[in-house]
Parts: C-alpha cells; sequence; structure tokens
C-alpha cells in the first residue's frame, strides 16, 4: 500500500492514473477480474463526497495494468479551501482484498465562477 498526497483546484475535473503491477513490472494474470473501488470524504466532517468503481468512473487497463479515475467537474462536489481523504483498493478474483493506496487531497479554489 502506497500514501500519496494531492492537490488540485475547485476548477478542474477530478482525474489520474494509478498502476497496479508485479513485482517485476508485470500485469497480474487476473487483473481482469479486479474490482476496484475510489472513495473521497471530506476531512474534518468525515462524510462521503463519493465513491467510484468499475466502469462508474474507474477504467481499468488489462493491457497496461492501470486504472484511470474521472470524475467530472460538474459532478464532484470538491470545495475549495478543504481537505478531503482518499483511498483506492481491490478485490482479485479469489476474493482477497487489497488496499493501492491511503492519502490526502487538498483543493484549492480556481477563482473559477460556474
Amino acid at each position: 500500500m502506497y500514501e500519496i498526497s494531492g492537490r488540485q483546484t475547485n476548477g478542474e475535473d477530478f482525474t489520474f492514473l494509478f498502476y497496479v503491477l508485479e513485482d517485476d513490472d508485470s500485469v497480474p494474470t487476473d487483473f481482469a477480474d479486479y474490482e476496484f473501488e475510489l472513495v473521497v470524504t471530506h476531512v474534518d466532517t468525515e462524510e462521503e463526497v463519493f465513491v467510484l468503481t468499475n466502469g462508474d468512473g474507474l477504467t481499468p487497463s488489462i493491457v497496461a495494468g492501470s486504472v484511470t479515475v474521472y470524475k467530472a467537474l460538474g459532478d464532484h462536489d470538491l470545495y475549495g479551501n478543504n481537505r478531503y481523504n482518499i483511498g483506492a483498493r481491490w478485490v482479485n478474483g479469489s476474493g482477497l482484498t487489497k488496499q493501492a493506496f491511503t492519502g490526502v487531497l487538498t483543493v484549492i479554489e480556481g477563482n473559477f465562477r460556474d
């Protein structure tokens, strides 16, 4: 498991990419069976802001062993001058659950009025 920190403005999409690879940089043989989940909660209130899953904000690439994370600006409710806890995990085809990462996302004011 990794600990990450991220930073973005409230005037942009929530998007990034992460990889799940073996020690030799190969894609796990059962990667196609992995079910991913990413959760974002507010640091102070501990309120869940959103959860992304396969096909609903998370797009795994079997060829690359990567997961694209995407939530559009108008859909993510990440407000400027706030901090959010983020975490991602997966369940493999055998039912084993692994945490990919946990961390904090700082969202600053982007100065756009949408």
